[in-house]
């Protein structure tokens, strides 16, 4: 395998390594909601609790889908380039993959404004 297919390789590494990372925020929030559900039950705080786990849902699902799509892209570098030579320095990210990473990116960004602002009106 060329440089560029290790290089890759790593960029996904470090994306699966950050995915874990957002899926530990993830439930740290989600245990956030549900405490403060706990302490107040109206129907105005149960609806924003509905709303911010509509954003956990949805940051999940996205997380699934970069995750699957780094998967599935390693795994065809391994198969197309395992035992053939040639120069592969030229491997750069898809736009299908740049653009995941960007909805992502904006999902956790969204999720995390939309978090402070819940605590900040239940604090």
């Amino acid at each position: 395998m060329g440089q560029g297919i290790y290089r890759k390789i790593a960029g996904h590494s470090e994306w699966i390594s950050q995915l874990s990372a957002y899926k530990d925020e993830l439930e740290m929030i989600s245990s956030e909601i549900d405490s403060v559900k706990a302490k107040n039950s109206s129907e105005e705080v149960h609806a924003e609790i509905c709303r911010m786990h509509e954003y956990l849902e949805s940051a999940g699902r996205q997380m699934d889908i970069l995750r699957q799509q780094i998967r599935r892209e390693e795994e065809w570098l391994v198969t197309k380039y395992t035992g053939r030579t040639g120069n592969y320095q030229q491997l750069v990210e898809t736009e299908e993959e740049k653009e995941l990473k960007e909805r992502f990116d904006e999902c956790i960004a969204g999720l995390r404004k939309e978090f402070r602002l819940f605590l900040a009106n239940r604090l």
